[in-house]
């Protein structure tokens, strides 16, 4: 009798085998499935907003269910990240860049609570941390650029790059008040400014969460890589 060959890897990881059909592709369960995941973070996340404005007397507070919910997504996000630099050696350069650049937004979210130290003090945490990953990151150089092109090339990805864009660029665009002035006029309330925009921010954080999720059932990219090797 010949040698017993070994499994491949996707049956060996039944959640990964069942996610792809046999050409690779997607399966039509999995693509309907994120659909109605992001049908459900859409409703939900307008739901909490209301919940705090109407809980909190038309305002979202730094103390809000929707703060809680964005510092608890951007920390999500953080820890898989984290986790994938320790699973992944080769990637690990990119893996903690990321990873640290999601702890940067932690604390910059949660800075109210270090206000209770000294007004703006999360400024001080925040330098030490992009030192330190600045100096992590040139150390590892060789774990940056090409571990960064496999997962931007992967579908997972796509849903953490628009709810990246979402937080950090449309919610600022769209909840300006450069915007909301002319549109409300003499009726202008800075708290629905604040609303919308910390909404956007919300969901922004959730597909950006939601891509670090699927990333890291997938691997962050980096599957295909150790197969080729």
């Amino acid at each position: 009798m010949g040698q017993d060959q070994p499994l491949d890897k996707d049956v060996q990881n039944p959640s990964k085998a069942a996610s792809q059909s046999a050409d690779g592709l997607p399966t039509v369960r999995r693509i309907v499935t994120e659909f109605g995941i992001l049908v459900l973070m859409a409703i939900i996340v307008p739901v909490i907003v209301l919940i705090d404005v109407k809980a909190l007397s038309g305002q979202v507070s730094e103390t809000s269910v929707t703060e809680l919910a964005q510092a608890g997504l951007i920390l999500l996000t953080a820890v898989l990240f984290f986790i994938g630099a320790r699973r992944f050696p080769d990637a690990v350069g990119y893996l903690m860049s990321v990873a640290v650049l999601c702890t940067w937004m932690f604390i910059r979210e949660n800075d109210v609570y270090f206000d209770l130290i000294r007004h703006g003090f999360w400024v001080v945490p925040n330098t030490i941390l992009l030192a330190i990953g600045a100096l992590f990151a040139y150390r590892n150089r060789d774990t940056l650029k090409d571990p960064f092109k496999r997962h931007a090339a992967s579908r997972e990805a796509a849903f953490g790059m628009v709810g990246f864009v979402v937080l950090i660029i449309f919610s600022r665009v769209f909840g300006s008040g450069e915007l909301w002035r002319p549109i409300m006029g003499a009726s202008y309330d800075p708290a629905v400014k604040a609303m919308v925009q910390e909404g956007l921010e919300l969901f922004g954080y959730a597909l950006f969460a939601f891509g670090a999720v699927l990333s890291f059932r997938s691997g962050f990219g980096q599957t295909k890589a150790a197969k080729d090797t």
